[in-house]
């Protein structure tokens, strides 16, 4: 068997990386199976199928990780975990990359919120500050073993404070990091993910690689809706 192209190398083709999200071991094999390059495994649909769960805090790494194990025991593909806030501070950063790199996890994107976190798509959120973030990143990108081990950070500064404030975060962090790679948005990080921005929103952030999500209304339903 081959082995996996690496996060690194997947980006490289010079194509856009189409992540279908799986929520279970079935969905993973069947993604592998459609042809795709790689899949996703998002903590909103994880504690959901999984646990019957909303996604605000109730699961930790234990759990996800058990849940992803499962999942990537079906499928060959690189993949991409969401890895919440990283379950904690600092030690609990570095304690979760180190686990799941040990698992065989490809890339992760580990976002800014206060605990307890929610999904990204949820009303009520709030985020630390850009130095708390900065250290976390620090963490992580000091308990991987391998450079390949791809990280991914993700601000939800826009959706509390606006965009502005997203930007402030990005660049304290850039300046607290010395410039590794990318700032937060970034620092430590190789990519950015900045949830729920709208059209028009992007101008500043536009030389930062994104991971795309369809989000021109960043809202999960709330309750039952009405049928049409």
């Amino acid at each position: 068997m081959p082995a996996k192209p690496t996060w690194k190398e997947l980006l490289a083709r010079g194509e856009p990386l189409i992540l279908p999200c799986a929520h279970d071991a079935l969905a993973a094999r069947l993604i592998e199976r459609a042809g795709f390059s790689a899949y996703s495994v998002g903590g909103y649909a994880l504690v959901g199928a999984r646990h019957a769960l909303p996604d605000i805090g109730l699961v930790a790494f234990g759990e996800m990780s058990a849940g992803i194990r499962d999942i990537m025991a079906a499928s060959s593909l690189p993949v991409l975990v969401d890895c919440d806030d990283g379950y904690g501070d600092a030690k609990n950063v570095a304690r979760t990359i180190a686990g799941y790199e040990a698992m065989g996890v490809a890339a992760i994107f580990m976002e800014d919120q206060r605990a307890p976190k929610r999904c990204g798509h949820m009303a009520g959120k709030d985020v630390i500050d850009a130095d708390a973030m900065a250290a976390k990143l620090r963490a992580a990108v000091s308990a991987r073993r391998s450079a390949d081990f791809f990280i991914i950070a993700r601000t939800d500064a826009r959706a509390v404070h606006g965009l502005d404030e997203a930007r402030v975060s990005r660049r304290a962090a850039d300046r607290e990091h010395g410039g590794m790679r990318r700032a937060h948005a970034g620092a430590a990080a190789e990519r950015a993910l900045p949830p729920g921005l709208r059209h028009g929103g992007l101008s500043d952030l536009a030389h930062l690689p994104r991971r795309a999500r369809d989000r021109e209304h960043a809202r999960r339903p709330q309750g039952r809706q009405a049928r049409g």
